[in-house]
């Protein structure tokens, strides 16, 4: 018991000074030996059980600090400490995300990087969706026509209905505790930033929409054109083994879309290297905006009327 103790002190030597501790170096060694062996895992998840609290208990207050912990890979307390002063920061005056983004970028990979991992992933989209919404607030006023907002939209403004989604999906994974109960007391004022954005970009939208007269402008892609510009202008096209393939499908937010975008681009999948190039734009949906008529703007040539 006395080794096990000793060797899991010297694997946290950056924040506990004892000289009792075992050699850093040896320690991690021997712990790391036994985490990843699937035949003695459970012997590192006893002496992490048995002894964690203790060792946790011999850190400073001064180095629970991200900036001290990050490169830490001991003990679970660690993530829980970094978890807790963002959230404190993000509840104070907003969190510094993109030093969050880094350190999750290095912890995710390291012992309770699973264990961790929609706990990070919550807190990250919470501080992204207050971001993306602080943006909205800063740059709405530049867009005074239709087409700014079709375009503040789908340049930048999808992003507050991304991180929101992202941050509820995240949040359901989170297993239940203390620091769930810490993060709900955040989401009603999420929720409240996010109707608010909401109903001042569609009044915004409503507010011009009314002005414009003929629908769409002449400054936006309507939806019916989308069967020529994507489908009929693409052929005869002298390709042996060319194809376009269409999904249609109801409903799928533009945000979402984009998320697809990025993820197709990004892939390693060995049939998508080298081969693709993935692009994203936008139309005008038919007005009114209801099923029917969507599905019907995107087949081949016809007149569409009510």
């Amino acid at each position: 018991g006395d080794l096990a103790f000793r060797l899991l002190e010297g694997k946290c030597a950056k924040i506990i000074e004892d000289e009792s501790a075992a050699d850093p170096a040896e320690s991690s060694r021997v712990l790391d030996a036994l985490a990843h062996d699937g035949r003695s895992s459970d012997a590192f998840e006893t002496v992490i059980s048995e002894y964690a609290g203790k060792v946790a208990s011999l850190v400073p207050d001064e180095n629970k600090e991200p900036d001290v912990l990050e490169d830490v890979d001991a003990i679970p307390q660690v993530d829980e400490w970094i978890l807790s002063r963002f959230l404190a920061a993000q509840k104070a005056s907003g969190m510094d995300v993109s030093f969050l983004e880094g350190i999750w970028a290095k912890r995710r990979y390291m012992l309770f990087g699973e264990i961790f991992s929609s706990r990070y992933e919550t807190l990250l989209a919470l501080g992204r969706f207050s971001e993306e919404a602080a943006a909205y607030k800063r740059d709405r006023g530049d867009a005074q026509t239709l087409p700014g907002i079709f375009d503040g939209y789908v340049g930048k403004w999808h992003l507050v209905d991304r991180r929101y989604r992202e941050l509820f999906f995240a949040y359901g994974k989170m297993p239940s505790g203390r620091f769930k109960q810490s993060v709900a007391a955040q989401l009603n004022k999420i929720a409240s930033a996010y109707s608010a954005f909401l109903l001042d970009l569609t009044d915004r939208w409503q507010l011009h929409l009314m002005d414009e007269g003929k629908w769409p402008p002449a400054d936006l892609t309507p939806q019916s054109d989308f069967f020529r510009d994507n489908i009929e202008l693409a052929f005869p096209k002298d390709e042996r083994g060319r194809r376009i393939g269409v999904i249609v499908s109801d409903a799928l937010r533009y945000e979402a879309g984009a998320e697809l975008a990025e993820r197709l681009a990004s892939s390693n999948a060995r049939a998508l290297r080298g081969r693709t190039s993935v692009s994203l734009a936008a139309s005008a949906s038919m007005i009114p905006s209801y099923t029917q008529l969507g599905m019907a703007a995107l087949l081949p040539d016809g007149d569409m009327a009510i």
